[in-house]
Order: C-alpha cells, then structure tokens, then sequence
C-alpha cells in the first residue's frame, strides 16, 4: 500500500515540476518589455504601418506571451533583437505608406531603454500623396469590342487628381485579365504601368 501511495505522489511531483520550470521560464523572459508608440497618422495608414512595422510586432508577440514563438533571433526582447528591428523601422514604415501613394514620409525615431523597459517612438509626416496626374487607358487590338472589356476601364477608380492607390491598380488590372480571359479563352497582353515623377 504505501509503495502505490509514493508512486502516486511521484507521478503528481514530475508535473508540478514542469509547471515550475515553466513558470520560471516566464518569469526570466518577461523581464523584458517592449513599448511602440506611433504618432502623426491615423486611420489606414496607422493601421498598416502597425502591422508592417518589425517592432511593432515583436511587441504585439511578447505582450501576449513571455516565451518565444519562433525560432527567429528577432522573435524575443533582446537587446539585439529591439535595435535591429528599430534600424529597420523606416524601411518598413516607407513600404506600408506606398500602398496609400505616399512616398516621401519624413521619419523621426527614437529608442531608449529604462531599466528592463524598452520604448520605441516613432513620429511620422507622411508627407504629400502622389496624385495621379495623367492617366491613358485604352484597348487594342482584337478586345476594342469587347464589352466588358470597357466596362473594367469605365468602373475603374483610377482617375486623373486622385491619390494613387495600390489596391485600386491591382483591382483594375486583375477585372482586366478576368475580363480578356473570359473573352474566348485566348491568352491576351494586358499591359499597365505606372509613372511616378518624383516632385
């Protein structure tokens, strides 16, 4: 009787065990803290510079869990992971406000730590949007016709003095392709381009 008694304790003592050492494993990882703050636009573009953003995510990553979800060296707060992801951060920032058609952010970061606190800031002018300033569409060839072909290019919102948007050029070219394809199943050249002039 008192053999099963101690192998009942044992079997109980292995995974309290490992719940300490998990514990413990928390407590070690989350004495590091990540704080991002980003400042000088809202709506769409924060949203995307949000999620673009490397050290905003590594933030979002750890203030939910202490311990690493990834194998990646830039996947805890570390030291070298926060200031590699901050050198980073206006690369990142420019890309997330393309898709807006803003191409000339101005940038101010900073980075300090206090004590085991890391606080990233970042103050952004996006600057002036891109407008489209002339547009040509049009069709050759065989698809001049083709009903829905003109449809695509009369619904489309690319127009000239709006703010060039990504997502409107890639819904108008993919309608494009669907529409030239559904034709008679030909394969079409469907060319679309964009000019940027830097100003």
């Amino acid at each position: 009787m008192k053999r099963a008694a101690i192998l009942i304790i044992m079997r109980l003592a292995k995974p309290l065990l490992l719940i300490s050492c998990i514990t413990c494993s928390v407590l070690v990882h989350a004495s590091e803290s990540l704080d991002v703050r980003i400042a000088g636009i809202e709506g769409e573009l924060l949203d995307n510079v949000s999620a673009q953003l490397g050290i905003a995510q590594l933030a979002r990553q750890t203030a939910f869990t202490a311990l690493p979800v990834t194998d990646r060296p830039d996947s805890e707060v570390t030291e070298a992971s926060v200031r590699n992801l901050h050198r980073a951060a206006a690369k990142d920032i420019r890309q997330a406000l393309q898709p807006f058609g803003y191409y000339s952010p101005a940038i101010e970061s900073t980075l300090e730590r206090v004590e085991n606190r890391w606080l990233a800031n970042y103050q952004i002018d996006p600057g002036e949007a891109t407008l489209i300033d002339n547009i040509e569409l049009g069709i050759k060839g065989n698809g001049r016709s083709n009903a829905d072909l003109r449809k695509v290019l009369d619904s489309t919102k690319l127009a000239r003095g709006q703010r060039l948007q990504h997502i409107h050029y890639e819904e108008t070219k993919a309608s494009l392709l669907k529409a030239a394809l559904a034709d008679d199943g030909e394969s079409r050249r469907i060319t679309l381009g964009v000019n940027r002039n830097e100003n």
